[in-house]
């Protein structure tokens, strides 16, 4: 009986924040865009976060994937051209 699993993924333009708490194991992240992949790998006991890198991927719409064992989180976001 513990609380439940809390994902929870921060876009700062150059870098996502992918914070998981209450939870143990593997953390896969795969975001994906029109003309990019970044994947990450990050393994969590209890509580963790990781950060994936941007730079490089261009500006355009982005989906989020996180897989916790058999459960996925999904979501978007749009990453803009620096500086704007």
């Amino acid at each position: 009986q513990g609380a439940g699993t809390i994902v929870e993924a921060i876009n700062l333009q150059q870098v996502v924040t992918v914070s998981v708490q209450n939870y143990r194991g593997g953390v896969s992240i795969e975001i994906v865009g029109p003309r990019g992949v970044r994947q990450s790998y990050t393994e969590v006991y209890d509580s963790g976060s990781d950060v994936v890198d941007l730079s490089g991927l261009r500006a355009g719409q982005y989906t989020i994937r996180i897989t916790l064992g058999s459960e996925v989180y999904t979501g978007k976001f749009k990453k803009d051209s620096y500086g704007r």
